[in-house]
């Protein structure tokens, strides 16, 4: 695994997507953001907010001492506020599936499934600006006050009525 300390800013995401932008080679951005390899020991756990930059690293081959490598990836968040990202499963058929309290040993909190938040959510993740917009829209309605993020995504993205959306969000407050 690679990390870039210090990239859990906007500044630095903004400077990864111009890299992506024009398909600047992977070991170019991990060196322009900092990055370095994070070794420890049989184990250990890396602790981090996943706003950090990071990615994965080659395996050594097993002659070298190298072995497949596992991993937990757990996020958490206040209930009813949606961020703009890193709270979501890497598998896409994993969003909004499992919640801590499936695993807890305490009582299940019940759900009720929402197919059009997912769908759009999951669009919005692929950069479907219309998605983006359309998901914040959602979570406005929800009081979600996480919705904001997500009209910040799309009017960054130049969707006109997410500007309109941010304005009157700011002057009611």
């Amino acid at each position: 695994t690679i990390l870039c300390p210090g990239t859990h800013n906007l500044e630095s995401h903004m400077s990864l997507c111009k890299c992506e932008q024009v398909f600047m080679p992977a070991d170019v951005v991990v060196k322009k953001h900092g990055g370095m390899p994070a070794i420890c020991e049989t184990g250990c756990a890396y602790i981090m907010n996943s706003n950090l930059l990071h990615c994965g690293g080659a395996n050594l081959p097993a002659g070298f001492g190298g072995a497949r490598r596992r991993m937990m990836y757990v996020t958490f968040q206040t209930p009813g506020n949606t961020p703009d990202r890193s709270s979501f499963s890497m598998r896409d058929d994993l969003i909004d599936e499992f919640y801590l309290s499936d695993f807890d040993g305490g009582p299940r909190i019940p759900r009720t499934p929402d197919p059009t938040r997912k769908a759009l959510l999951l669009a919005a993740l692929l950069n479907n600006n219309d998605a983006t917009f359309e998901f914040g829209q959602l979570l406005r309605e929800q009081g979600d006050p996480g919705a904001v993020e997500w009209f910040r995504k799309a009017a960054m993205n130049n969707h006109t009525k997410s500007f309109y959306v941010l304005a009157d969000i700011f002057k009611i407050g």
